[in-house]
């Protein structure tokens, strides 16, 4: 636990504990770098009200959240792979994350889930085989992705509701089991140079959308 302090872990395994494996409070700042966080109970990583960072790691198999911020907290993550979770990949709400170059795999909840307020910038990743959604976004949630692919989703791809923006460039969504694109109520939506192709339902569905553009 990191409680309003700076930490630092680097090429260590943290594996296997009931309760959730790394957490961090009250303003701390916390780094990870080159790290395996595996087989945990609850949470994988817990992040509230602080800064965490976490570069060229592995976050796999836990039974609840792998990624969990809230309470403006900012996650940054690089080159980071998160899979094969019980829950979801990856949870943030009235916080900030930034990924690039990572992979969002095979969780049995939505890869991706942003709550309220939650901002997100992926660049350069993958999100793929999920059992729900690639990426869920709630209300007021802004999502940017460039150069990054979802595929092979149950559910829509990218779903999104209730002022959300989305903001996409360079993308493929692709292979998907039910529609690629659903957007309910959307503030504002730009896709430029992107592909939405195979998918078993409506590649692209809008629905109430103020400002679109394609």
């Amino acid at each position: 636990v990191c409680e309003n302090a700076t930490c630092t872990l680097i090429d260590s395994e943290v594996k296997f504990n009931q309760l959730t494996q790394l957490s961090a409070f009250q303003q701390s700042v916390f780094t990870i770098q080159d790290c395996e966080i595996e087989g945990g109970n609850n949470k994988g990583i817990y992040a509230t009200s602080s800064q965490v960072t976490i570069s060229d790691s592995l976050i796999s198999d836990h039974s609840g959240v792998q990624i969990f911020a809230s309470e403006r907290s900012e996650v940054i993550l690089s080159a980071v792979e998160v899979k094969s979770g019980d829950s979801a990949g990856l949870f943030a709400k009235e916080s900030e994350l930034t990924a690039s170059n990572c992979i969002f795999f095979g969780h049995k909840g939505s890869n991706v889930l942003l709550g309220a307020a939650a901002k997100a910038a992926f660049t350069d990743c993958k999100i793929s085989n999920g059992d729900k959604n690639g990426i869920l976004a709630g209300t007021e949630v802004v999502v940017s992705l460039k150069r990054s692919i979802l595929f092979n989703h149950k559910r829509t791809q990218v779903s999104a509701t209730e002022g959300a923006e989305i903001l996409m460039t360079e993308c493929e969504i692709y292979d998907g089991n039910a529609s690629g694109i659903f957007l309910s109520q959307v503030a504002r939506t730009e896709v430029t140079d992107t592909r939405i192709h195979g998918h078993r339902d409506d590649q692209l569905i809008l629905q109430d959308c103020s400002y679109v553009v394609f």
